[in-house]
């Protein structure tokens, strides 16, 4: 019984996050189809059938595939699916964190951003290091990059003109979400390079997308709209 609950676990969280993509998904629906203006919209609802889509790979190759065949590793189906994840993911979030944006400079910043981040995974894939570090490392890179635009953000809606309902606003729950995320993870990583043990923060990493997904929901369902 121990023995299953060790290795099963994850399990739990897992489905936890699957059901709350399915969840985000079916309620994304009729949004689109009203703000069929609104791209950023859309580019939400891509996130939430990427972010299914990984958790589908990983539970095919983890309770279907042999893996005591030659895919395995980083040629697994789960592990080329992860480097498309996250080089996906990263252009996703600069993308709304460009819209919501007002400032020139954080928007340069955030561009060449994109740049440094997609050639940082490339590299980060073919080097000899674990796939746990390789997660912390890229993840961390993130983190680093991005918050201080999230930052930002905060600072130009405490500083420009008066939100009516800020609990309306879009942006407000889908950069928090952003923030929130990392703020997490950040942690939870480097405590992987420390314990060398991923296990135990993949608890944090499902939390995490499960509470950033929400909130990504929540601003796409806000009656505010702003136009992207």
């Amino acid at each position: 019984m121990n023995h299953a609950w060790e290795k099963y676990w994850y399990l739990i969280p897992l489905t936890l996050l699957s059901l709350i993509c399915v969840f985000a998904i079916v309620k994304s629906l009729p949004q689109i189809k009203r703000f069929p203006e609104k791209k950023y919209f859309k580019v939400i609802f891509i996130f939430f059938l990427l972010t299914f889509f990984q958790l589908m790979t990983f539970l095919i190759e983890e309770f279907i595939i042999d893996k005591s065949n030659k895919f395995s590793g980083r040629k697994s189906p789960t592990g080329i699916s992860i480097l498309v994840y996250i080089i996906c993911e990263y252009q996703i979030y600069v993308y709304l964190l460009l819209i919501f944006i007002k400032s020139r400079p954080i928007k340069t910043y955030l561009e060449i951003s994109r740049y440094f981040i997609f050639f940082l995974a490339i590299i980060l894939w073919f080097s000899k290091i674990s796939m746990e570090l390789l997660a912390s490392s890229y993840t961390l890179a993130e983190g680093m990059l991005l918050l201080p635009a999230c930052f930002y953000f905060f600072y130009e809606i405490l500083t420009g003109p008066p939100v009516l309902k800020i609990s309306e606003e879009p942006s407000f729950w889908i950069v928090t979400g952003i923030t929130f995320l990392f703020v997490c993870l950040i942690p939870a990583y480097i405590g992987i390079a420390i314990i060398q043990n991923f296990k135990p923060i993949e608890v944090m990493d499902f939390i995490g997308y499960c509470l950033l997904t929400i909130l990504f929901l929540k601003g796409i369902t806000c009656k505010t709209v702003r136009v992207a």
